[in-house]
């Protein structure tokens, strides 16, 4: 366990991550997230917040401004939860998405490259609404089938 900055805040955050927990601005917030990441967990502004979220990504939880939110959500992300503003949020959400779930202004909401692959995903308000050509399949937007 680490606490707030910990795990690469300002470089780059590789290797393999299983049952970690950083706190507020951990896993290669101001850099890069691509390692490989289980079960970990992460406070606001974690995993590439303002830098690129281009690792894998299982089962994983991050605060508000999460995986890539100020940057790149490029990478594999599989049952993981962000809160709002998370997932490429101002930035380009192309990765592949399964299963995961954000708040509001989440998945390339004011992007310019929404391009990623979303399967079974469920987010808040205002989310997967960048320019780009997104596949979205089975998913939700506060509760209702969207697109």
């Amino acid at each position: 366990a680490g606490g707030n900055g910990s795990f690469g805040v300002y470089g780059t955050a590789s290797g393999t991550f299983n049952n970690c927990a950083g706190g507020n601005e951990s896993f290669g917030v101001y850099g890069t997230a691509s390692g490989t990441f289980t079960n970990c967990t992460g406070g606001d502004g974690s995993f590439g917040y303002s830098g690129t979220a281009s690792g894998t990504f299982n089962n994983c939880t991050g605060g508000n401004i999460s995986f890539g939110s100020w940057g790149t959500a490029s990478g594999t992300f599989s049952n993981c939860t962000g809160g709002d503003s998370s997932f490429g949020r101002s930035g380009d959400a192309s990765g592949t998405f399964t299963n995961c779930t954000a708040g509001v202004e989440s998945f390339g909401y004011s992007g310019d490259g929404l391009g990623g692959k979303y399967y079974f995903c469920s987010a808040g308000t205002d989310s997967f609404s960048g320019t780009g050509g997104p596949t979205i399949s089975y998913c939700l937007v506060n509760g209702v089938a969207y697109p």
